[in-house]
Formats: C-alpha cells, sequence, structure tokens
C-alpha cells in the first residue's frame, strides 16, 4: 500500500485497477483517460473489446456536422418528397430552403445567391428542373445543382452535363443517399469557383424495382431511418394527397378529359409511391401516366382507366393503417 501512495503522488499512472479485474471497472477506466490507444484486454488468449460505445447521442451530433451551415434548396413538387428530404437535411445541420416549383427555385436563388446546393426535381410545373437550372446558371449561379429524377438513363445524364448539372440523386431518396452527395461535394462548395469544373458522374443502371408487394415495409424504414414517427406521418401525408390526386383524375376523366392534366396528376402519384416504397400503386400509376402522356384526342384519354390504381391506394391504405397505428 505504501508503494502505491507514493506512485500515486509521482502521478506515474492515469488509474488504477485492483485485482481480481472486473471487465466493467476495466472498461471504465479506460474510457475515462485519453492515453489508451488500444482498447483491448488479452485473457487467456482472447482479446475482450473494452473501447467505449458511440451512443445515439454522440451520433446525432456526428450528423448534425455533415452540413452544418451549408445553406440548401430542395426544388420538389411533390409533398412527401419534399418533406423527406427537408428532413435529412435538417438532421444533417443544414440552413433548408424550400421550392414547390421550378420558378420558386429561380426566385429563391435570386433572393438568396448564398445557397451552395440545390437538389433540383426535373419534372416539376411552371418551369422544369431543367429550364430552372438554364435560367439559374445564365444569372451567373455557380454552385452545386444536384437533379433528381427517377430515370437513371445514361443519355439524360450527359444532356443534363451539358446544362450544367453537377450530379444526380436517383429516386426513391434514401437518407444514406443524401448523405454521400453532401459529403462528395462538400469539399467543391468550400471553393464556388470549383464547380465550374466539376461535373456529372454518369452512373451505372440500376436493379429494376421488385413490385411483388404492395408495401416494401423494410425498404420505406430504412429510407427514414427508422424513425417510426417520421414515417407515420410521411404515409398519413401520402395517403391524403393521393386520395385527393385520385379524385381529381376521375373528375378529370368524367369532364374535361384533358390528358396533360392526368399525366401531370399521376406522375405525382408515382414519384410520392416511390418516396413511402408503395411499389404497387408506384407501378399502376406509372402505367396510367406512360398511357396519358402519349394520349393524342379525347377518344384516346376517354380510354384511361383509373381503376385499377385506385384499387391498389385502397390496398395500400389497409395495410398501412394496421402496421403504423402502434408507431
Amino acid at each position: 500500500m505504501r508503494g502505491e501512495a507514493k506512485m500515486k503522488l509521482l502521478d506515474w499512472f492515469d488509474g488504477y485497477l485492483y485485482k481480481p479485474v472486473k471487465r466493467e471497472k476495466l472498461a471504465n477506466l479506460l474510457s475515462g483517460t485519453g492515453k489508451n490507444k488500444e482498447h483491448t484486454l488479452e485473457s487467456g488468449g482472447e482479446k475482450i473489446d473494452v473501447s467505449p460505445k458511440s451512443t445515439p447521442q454522440n451520433a446525432r451530433e456526428e450528423n448534425q456536422k455533415i452540413a452544418a451551415g451549408i445553406k440548401i434548396l430542395v426544388a420538389e413538387d411533390h409533398t412527401v418528397n419534399r418533406k423527406l428530404i427537408q428532413s435529412f437535411l435538417r438532421s444533417f445541420g443544414a440552413d433548408v430552403y424550400l421550392a414547390e416549383d421550378g420558378e420558386q427555385a429561380v426566385k429563391t436563388i435570386k433572393e438568396h445567391g448564398d445557397i451552395a446546393l440545390i437538389f433540383m426535381d426535373i419534372f416539376m410545373p411552371k418551369k422544369s428542373g431543367v429550364e430552372a437550372t438554364e435560367e439559374i446558371r445564365k444569372d451567373g449561379y455557380n454552385g452545386i445543382i444536384i437533379a433528381c429524377t427517377a430515370n437513371n438513363d445514361a443519355n439524360d445524364f450527359a444532356d443534363y452535363m451539358k446544362i450544367g448539372i453537377n450530379d444526380i440523386l436517383v429516386k426513391p431518396f434514401k437518407k444514406t443517399a443524401i448523405r454521400s452527395i453532401i459529403e462528395k461535394w462538400n469539399a467543391v462548395m468550400q471553393i464556388p469557383t470549383a464547380t465550374k469544373i466539376s461535373t456529372l458522374e454518369v452512373l451505372p443502371e440500376q436493379k429494376k424495382t421488385d413490385f411483388s408487394n404492395s408495401w416494401d415495409l423494410d425498404d420505406f424504414l430504412e429510407t427514414v431511418d427508422g424513425d417510426k414517427a417520421f414515417g407515420k406521418s410521411l404515409v398519413v401525408d401520402f395517403v391524403r394527397q393521393t386520395e385527393k390526386l385520385l379524385k381529381e383524375i376521375d373528375t378529370n376523366l368524367e369532364n374535361s378529359l384533358d390528358a396533360g392534366q392526368i399525366h401531370k396528376l399521376a406522375h405525382t402519384i408515382k414519384g410520392s409511391a416511390a418516396a413511402v416504397s408503395a411499389h404497387e400503386i408506384f407501378k399502376f400509376a406509372k402505367e396510367l401516366d406512360d398511357k396519358a402522356r402519349i394520349c393524342t384526342g379525347l377518344q384516346e384519354t376517354a380510354q384511361l382507366n383509373s381503376a385499377p390504381l385506385r384499387e391498389k391506394f385502397i390496398e395500400f391504405k389497409k395495410i398501412a393503417a394496421k402496421i403504423i397505428k402502434d408507431w
């Protein structure tokens, strides 16, 4: 004991461990000093990891540093998609601006020229993402522009690059994909002139989506990063929006027979369905979207049928209501 007292006075050691060695005490001792490079204990030929474990609080703090202080514009006409990406960006610490169409995107950039990055939906009303990009580039905007699209055609990517789009994010949005985009372009955003020579990478073709299930719950939970409360709010928004859009489609088919409007409505349902992993709704919305887009007259438009899409939507509502009840 006298020798131990002398060592404490000399401050030779960072701590003391009494035999018999207890794992909990050893872990506490190692986590309390910054001088331990190896946080393992070898006993009887077995290495025991006693490294201090990361906590949810630490993970949140690390996430908030990813885009801290970065001003980002989300130009997206789909309510669900806009809410989803806004939530991800805020969790990464970004200052988020929102635009519901291309015209709003152009106006926002004119008012806030220090926005460093734009997530630009390609298919939007009033001005498309392509038109909005061309206009703000012409006005001298040098920030990063990320095209957001469900299409992964390499030829389209080449066209996007020509008008000044830097990169592409293929829908549906995932938190890990958003994070990767920000981390990829973070260094470039620190040097505004660098964006002039930074170009889009042509992405490999993605595998086809499996539409075997009405709702891919695992995929959806991955999208919301396991946050069921947030996931529930997204599903509720999606159901309300889709009910409204389906009603507009049916009214159109009964009265005006405007194929262009049906195309836009179905396209919106398709995009939102992809965001919440409602694969069957996506499939039938895409089918209606594709048919409406190529209609050439009232007679062809009158042949459009929204019943299969509505049937899948009702099926989805029943399944989702049971699953999210206790979220």
